[in-house]
């Protein structure tokens, strides 16, 4: 996604801090919707926040209904660093850092912001080279002020009528994985101009997704709910990095995959639920990165042998999708294309009836087949 430059911080004659917009080369508008339209007194922790922003420029990478996505370059304080609460928690010598808000109110709790904080925090403690680290975050009261362009059902919520709505806004800092995330990647895999590092490793890349989903269900009993290309990030190491992978189904076993040097990470757990009674809120989402490999197979064919190729496409195929696909089909509308039929299936906000081949079944079954096929020397040792 192209970086926009949103604009400039400064502060007023009356010592407040604002937003100033710009217009850039881009064609941006210069609209103050994104973020930070009305004025914060220099007391607010977003204000402190802002003045570590470098050259005071906030670029967008990504947007969702309820939150949007910032990358900035992020200042150091020159003195007192360790009586800052941002220089103490973020890593000396981190210099860019990614930003995500949250819009809610007293009337809507948006729990993307609290599910992301809870599930996402617990799961890196334990596995911190799988999961995007957050490094803090905060809640910022709007009081009366309504954000422009903020969510009409957010903006208005049902039975607010008469009700005092106070405005708030989270936000989360967490790490920035260079490369953003695997949609990224893919749309510029066949372009050596826009993307000309190497290939990531198609079965290592599955190899570790799927053991993320094996930790996340038989750990600790969470379904993300969102597991798809735009939730994978990327940071490309070196030549012959490889990633470590352990937990999950490997249990204390620590190996080293090979992904073509790239470091895979999951984070954006706004979705994430607690399995219970077997079931978990859109657990079967949990597999949409692998429909994400399958429909851009084509892109994938030169990360490895064509042998190695056509066997990980007939797994995914026959012990994925096929079940995946009838429910789809079951879905479907008369007269809607696939494309269409399957991006109903992913989106779809109802409780699918689940079942627990999707919680433990099959990401057992996967490990072991995707295990069959990593090469001796990446895993000496067998699954049963």
């Amino acid at each position: 996604m192209a970086e926009i430059i949103l604009g400039k911080l400064e502060v007023d004659g009356n010592n407040k801090l604002g937003f100033i917009p710009t217009q850039n080369s881009d064609g941006y508008d210069g609209n103050t919707e994104l973020i930070y339209n009305d004025i914060y007194n220099n007391d607010t922790t977003l204000a402190k926040f802002m003045k570590h922003i470098k050259h005071g420029s906030l670029m967008e990478i990504g947007c969702g209904s309820y939150a949007r996505v910032y990358k900035i370059e992020y200042t150091r304080c020159v003195e007192s660093a360790e009586n800052c609460r941002f220089c103490i928690k973020i890593p000396p010598e981190t210099d860019k850092i990614c930003v995500k808000q949250f819009y809610m109110s007293n009337l809507y709790d948006n729990d993307d912001y609290k599910c992301e904080i809870k599930y996402q925090q617990q799961i890196y403690s334990n596995y911190p080279n799988i999961i995007v680290k957050i490094f803090d975050h905060w809640l910022h009261e709007n009081h009366n002020q309504i954000p422009e362009l903020l969510p009409h059902s957010l903006s208005q919520p049902p039975g607010s009528a008469g009700k005092e709505t106070i405005y708030r806004t989270g936000f989360i800092i967490t790490e920035l994985m260079p490369e953003l995330d695997l949609h990224a990647y893919l749309k510029t895999v066949s372009n050596p101009i826009e993307n000309p590092k190497p290939y990531i490793n198609m079965l290592g890349a599955l190899f570790i997704l799927t053991n993320m989903v094996y930790i996340l269900h038989y750990e600790f009993k969470v379904a993300h709910g969102d597991i798809r290309d735009r939730n994978i990030f990327l940071r490309y190491k070196e030549p012959g990095w490889k990633q470590t992978c352990t937990g999950g189904f490997l249990k204390d076993a620590v190996v080293l995959i090979d992904t073509g040097g790239w470091e895979i990470k999951l984070g954006d757990f706004g979705l994430a639920d607690t399995i219970t009674e077997g079931e978990g809120s859109f657990i079967i989402r949990d597999y949409e990165f692998i429909d994400n490999i399958y429909c851009l197979r084509a892109k994938w064919r030169h990360t490895c042998t064509g042998t190695e190729f056509n066997n990980i496409i007939s797994l995914i195929k026959h012990e994925i999708l096929q079940d995946i696909y009838e429910r789809i089909n079951k879905y479907r509308r008369e007269g809607q294309s696939i494309i269409d039929a399957r991006h109903t299936f992913w989106f779809n906000k109802h409780r699918i009836s689940q079942n627990s081949i999707f919680i433990y079944e099959l990401p057992k079954r996967l490990m072991i087949k995707f295990a069959e096929l990593l090469p001796k020397n990446q895993l000496p040792f067998t699954f049963v």
